[in-house]
């Protein structure tokens, strides 16, 4: 399951004609930042934040936190929220992270650790 996602969130990074611009910052590091995400790699998140932008957003509005909330990866998030993660960033369907992360106690647990209430 987790394999089919990550082909179809790949596929929409790879849509791109070119740099996706956040906040006036390239983020060029996308695709690889999500492929880690997908395959639960911590030290590769954490590699491909340093080289880029810890916001950078997909065709969904997600940030690569979202990513990681919806794949109930808790490591990931305490890592990107760590390297300056957007908490309070709404998708394009008007999600917030913590709301995303309903049903999901451990990431609920950390986001509210570093202060996101709603």
């Amino acid at each position: 399951m987790k394999l089919c996602i990550a082909l179809v969130v790949l596929g929409v990074f790879s849509a791109f004609s070119g740099p996706q611009t956040v906040s006036g910052h390239i983020a060029k590091n996308a695709v690889e930042l999500t492929r880690a995400i997908y395959n639960g790699d911590v030290a590769a998140v954490e590699r491909e934040v340093n080289a880029g932008n810890v916001n950078a957003l997909n065709d969904l509005g997600e940030n690569p936190l979202h990513v990681a909330i919806g794949l109930n990866e808790a490591q990931i998030v305490e890592k990107l929220i760590e390297k300056g993660a957007n908490v309070n960033h709404v998708d394009l369907d008007g999600r917030t992270a913590l709301q995303k992360a309903k049903g999901k106690p451990e990431i609920e647990e950390i986001l509210r650790k570093h202060g996101k209430q709603n």
